[in-house]
């Protein structure tokens, strides 16, 4: 049910043709579902089977000649129509700057996508606006850059992103990739069905967390907020967490608030969480963040 290649371009650095979908339609290979592929670059013509659900695709370097754009990968998104769950990497040092074709206004629909998980330069965040995905549910984010705080090209894009879903997303990971208290606060407001909340590396302060407060305060965002994941929140009190739990008592309560290197966050304040839920401060042997 599960397939994995690879493919690395020539001795002269040429992109060949690569037609996956013939080679594994769903008369050879009917159960495939599963595809992990790893390249140099993106081929000149590379086709993947349209009946599979699950895409991991990985590039290994850059290219001069053959750098990674938005148009390659909707082309083959495009032809994808059964594509349930997306996984785009990219290693850390990539040479040559990734294509956003910003002046491009195509998109591509993909209307059974679920999950989205992208590992790459800042800039490839940009590739949610010529992606629309109505029912997607879980969103990752992770950066491969230290831009520093508050990368301006990402909100107004990940916030047009977010209020295309319906219903709403249940999972949201921002990993290296930070916001302007507005755009949270409006974000927040476009996740009515929000469960789990993963914030890394975020300047996320104490007067944006208690807009979650259960309340008056909280205004109804993110009311099914259950998991909240804070990493390396630099600006974060452990007082702001303790409020939004304790807020959320008589409500749908906080299931799990893990703090991992969250320096305003001391332990007065992770045994006053833990006394209402779980507060976890160390990783999990299936944690990313041990890769």
């Amino acid at each position: 049910k599960r397939k994995t290649t690879g493919y690395d371009r020539g001795v002269d650095g040429e992109q060949e043709t690569l037609n996956l979908a013939a080679a594994f339609n769903a008369e050879r290979a009917p159960a495939l579902n599963e595809l992990h592929f790893t390249c140099t670059a993106i081929p000149n013509q590379l086709t993947f089977p349209s009946h599979i659900t699950v895409l991991h695709l990985s590039l290994r370097e850059s290219l001069p000649a053959r750098p990674l754009s938005a148009v390659g990968i909707l082309n083959l998104l495009d032809t994808l129509s059964s594509l349930e769950d997306l996984t785009l990497t990219m290693p850390l040092f990539y040479e040559h700057p990734y294509i956003s074709e910003d002046n491009t206004e195509r998109t591509v629909t993909s209307s059974k996508l679920k999950s989205v998980t992208m590992y790459g330069p800042t800039d490839l965040n940009g590739f949610m606006a010529h992606l629309y995905a109505p029912t997607l549910r879980c969103l990752r984010l992770r950066s491969l850059e230290d831009t520093g705080y508050r990368q301006e090209s990402v909100g107004p894009t990940l916030l047009e992103f977010i209020r295309r879903s319906s219903p709403p997303l249940e999972v949201l990971e921002l990993h290296d990739i930070d916001l302007t208290p507005e755009y949270f606060a409006a974000a927040f407001l476009s996740l009515p069905a929000l469960h789990t909340l993963c914030l890394h590396e975020s300047s996320i302060s104490d007067a944006t967390l208690s807009l979650l407060e259960s309340g008056r305060r909280g205004g109804g965002r993110c009311p099914r907020l259950t998991h909240l994941d804070l990493r390396w929140c630099g600006q974060l009190t452990g007082k702001a967490l303790v409020n939004l739990v304790a807020s959320r008592i008589g409500a749908l309560p906080i299931l799990e608030v893990a703090v991992l290197n969250c320096c305003y966050v001391q332990e007065d304040d992770v045994l006053d969480i833990a006394r209402t839920t779980v507060c976890r401060v160390c990783l999990r042997d299936d944690d990313y963040c041990r890769k």
